[in-house]
């Protein structure tokens, strides 16, 4: 949960012991803590509260993104993301991040797994595409509704906290 004064919001929902939180804005002060459910749904005391502070901008990657958006039509629009390791050792499992702005909604997708809230979006790696080697790329492909013809394309890539540079 992310603590605002007095009003919590859920973050995220894992079933495992860790998540990631994105859409977070540069150098802004969060505070956030942990309620845990069990199988039989009793919730757990909070943990205590954890606060940070972000940093202005993210640290630069061994990482190169290309952003298409090859098909569209009224309302939605298909898109496709390469990740190049531009680094001198392989990648060994990888999230990718990026924000839409006008209110685009991934569908479906193909070749990694897809997770959004709110405006942010996440990518994570298949098992079988979880290396990228030096000089090697991954691709993968996704679906989206659009409720704005021609909607900007993102321009910032996140590859495992570190930012990508893109075209």
């Amino acid at each position: 949960y992310h603590l605002m004064g007095t009003t919590a919001h859920r973050m995220a929902s894992p079933t495992g012991t860790s998540t990631r939180i994105t859409g977070l804005t540069p150098s802004t002060a969060y505070s956030f803590y942990v309620v845990a459910r069990d199988a039989a749904g009793n919730f757990s005391p909070a943990s205590a509260v954890v606060s940070f502070t972000t940093t202005e901008t993210a640290p630069t990657g061994n990482c190169h993104v290309v952003y298409t958006e090859p098909n569209k039509w009224s309302g939605g629009f298909t898109g496709n993301i390469q990740i190049t390791n531009t680094g001198t050792s392989a990648i060994s499992g990888w999230t990718l991040q990026w924000e839409y702005g006008a209110g685009q909604t991934v569908v479906n997708g193909w070749s990694a797994k897809l997770f959004q809230h709110h405006s942010s979006v996440s990518a994570e790696n298949e098992a079988w595409s979880g290396t990228i080697p030096p000089n090697g790329s991954v691709t993968f492909g996704f679906n989206a509704n659009s409720p704005t013809p021609n909607a900007p394309a993102p321009s910032t890539f996140l590859l495992n906290g570190t930012l990508c540079t893109t075209p």
